[in-house]
């Protein structure tokens, strides 16, 4: 019994001076409010390009987006399509379309995977798109704007 103890007091003595779960890195600071902007901007970005809303998808992304996906034709070659700001507005204002199921209206689901400090990384997920968009955020001067996309086909 001498032994148990003896030993349990090492092992908690020794858990005293390994590594702390607390850390000096400043802590989290992000809000309610930070996921809130954060489903907006998503939403503006998604939802403007579906309703061919130049100035929503502008709203939603930074002057430097970087847009990419990768294709890949029947041999399995692949290569890397990259679009900016100004070409992913350009073709929202081109693609609006006529819905082929109007009777089922546009949803979008938003899954914020992270928020860290002044960056976030969310999911994009339509019921009339066939397909998704990785996105990487920035809170910029107050507002949060999408930076990078990385999207794939889902057919």
């Amino acid at each position: 019994m001498k032994k148990t103890i003896t030993t349990l007091c090492i092992i908690l003595l020794a858990g005293s001076f390994g590594y702390s779960q607390t850390s000096s890195a400043p802590a989290n600071q992000n809000s309610k409010a930070d996921s809130v902007a954060i489903e907006k901007t998503a939403n503006n970005y998604v939802e403007g390009f579906y309703n061919g809303d130049a100035t929503r998808v502008g709203s939603a992304v930074h002057p430097e987006l970087v847009k990419r996906i990768i294709y890949k034709d029947n041999t399995g070659n692949a290569m890397i399509q990259n679009m900016g700001a100004s070409g992913l507005i350009f073709a929202a204002v081109k693609h609006k379309k006529a819905d082929p199921n109007p009777s089922e209206p546009f949803k979008a689901t938003v899954t914020i995977y992270d928020i860290f400090n002044e960056t976030a990384t969310v999911k994009i997920v339509t019921n009339k798109f066939d397909f998704i968009d990785y996105a990487q955020m920035a809170k910029i001067a107050g507002e949060w704007k999408i930076i990078n996309v990385l999207w794939a086909n889902t057919h």
